[in-house]
């Protein structure tokens, strides 16, 4: 049996976009999840990785490319100002699918 593989930055992606489609976004800030102020700085986070070039969503660059690092960086002052402290990949929702 051969494992199906996942490219994980495109599911990275994907989990982001849909984090930012309109209905689930706007419900986080109604139901008082994330303050409203912070609505405009997560819209140009989603917007820089909107435009990171295809060709840059490659492993091997991810830690040696400046918008990468750019990115990295932004993120890491979005996480502080929300509160956020933890930054640790939680493997316990990591799902493997076996082709039968």
């Amino acid at each position: 049996m051969v494992p199906v593989l996942i490219d994980p930055l495109a599911e990275l992606y994907e989990e982001l976009d849909y984090a930012f489609l309109p209905v689930l976004f706007e419900t986080v800030f109604r139901n008082r999840l994330i303050d409203e102020s912070f609505k405009e700085e997560l819209l140009n986070f989603k917007k820089k990785v909107d435009e990171i070039p295809g060709e840059l969503w490659d492993w091997e660059i991810l830690d040696t490319n400046e918008i990468w690092k750019d990115i990295r960086t932004n993120a890491e002052t979005l996480l502080n100002k929300l509160n956020i402290e933890s930054r640790a990949y939680n493997e316990g929702h990591t799902t493997i699918i076996f082709k039968k």
